[in-house]
């Protein structure tokens, strides 16, 4: 699976999803989707049937002046 916002091949995470901050509060979501995250821009979605369910981009952070 390729990154929707960077094109760069993903990991699959789902088995270890449980220790990822992103996971918290939806650690359950294991038991439903594959989870992928990449380890570029951090972005993380859930694929089920062949189709993407849900898509978390990881906050764009702004520099102080």
């Amino acid at each position: 699976m390729d990154c929707p916002r960077c094109a760069v091949e993903m990991t699959d995470v789902t088995d270890t999803w449980h220790t990822f901050a992103e996971a918290q509060g939806a650690e359950y979501l294991a038991a439903y989707v594959t989870i992928w995250r990449c380890a570029n821009c951090g972005t993380v979605l859930g694929t089920g049937d062949e189709h993407v369910e849900w898509v978390v981009e990881p906050d764009v952070l702004v520099a102080e002046e």
